[in-house]
């Protein structure tokens, strides 16, 4: 960039600076919340099965710890190591599931070399600090080169799997269903009531449901396979 004049560039400077500074003093406060911890659903590599355990945020950011309780039966993985975080239930732990407990919306994955670690929070506060959060840090600390993903892009892609859960549960693809509600809306018919999300539970979209939408997301579905496109690149 060129300034026309000194009293613009340093307007400019004073403006990036000041956007610098709140961008930091959020990610500091996302790191407190995640230091603080939460509970979560921690789904089984091996498996796919779910299980309740608490996670919290250790080593300065560099180590995600989870256990029974917050110290009890601590197991970890090193931050440094990730290569990538991805929204949604898109891996194949995800997919493997017949059916999933949790909402779409509240699924989020960590990539490693081999291997994923697919979470799913409580809320949608939760997701969003958790998910911003550990991106920030392995952005910092992590190996991997992924695009991060804004706080705009991130809620466009929760409205996009609310909307993929509302779609599936009447039998449709998201942009079969996209198109009836336009022509509804567009012939005066009153707006389905159903279509309004209840809760996380009654929505939870099916894995084999969200297969209909792979071929249409841009996002990978294998953990293993975007680590290996990731380590191509790396080497």
């Amino acid at each position: 960039f060129q300034a026309n004049t000194t009293a613009d560039a340093e307007s400019w400077y004073d403006a990036i600076r000041a956007s610098i500074q709140v961008e930091l003093a959020k990610m500091q406060k996302l790191r407190e919340l995640m230091e603080d911890g939460c509970t979560m659903h921690k789904y089984n590599y091996s498996n796919s099965k779910r299980s309740r355990r608490y996670f919290w945020v250790a080593d300065g950011g560099r180590q995600l710890c989870w256990g029974r309780s917050k110290g009890v039966d601590t197991q970890s993985v090193n931050l440094r190591e990730c290569i990538g975080i991805i929204y949604g239930p898109m891996t194949t732990t995800f997919q493997r599931c017949s059916s999933l407990d949790d909402a779409s919306w509240t699924c989020f994955s960590l990539l490693f070399m081999g291997r994923t670690l697919d979470l799913a929070v409580g809320s949608d506060l939760q997701v969003h600090a958790w998910f911003l959060g550990l991106q920030h840090l392995i952005a910092v600390h992590g190996i991997g080169s992924m695009p991060m993903m804004s706080d705009a892009q991130f809620v466009a892609r929760k409205v996009q799997l609310k909307l993929m859960t509302v779609a599936h549960r009447q039998g449709l693809v998201l942009s079969r269903y996209l198109v009836q509600r336009i022509r509804a809306v567009a012939s005066g018919e009153a707006a389905d009531l159903s279509m309004t999300p209840t809760g996380s539970a009654a929505l939870a979209a099916t894995p084999r449901d969200a297969k209909r939408e792979k071929k249409r997301e841009s996002a990978p579905t294998d953990g293993a396979t975007a680590a290996s496109g990731l380590k191509a690149k790396l080497m």
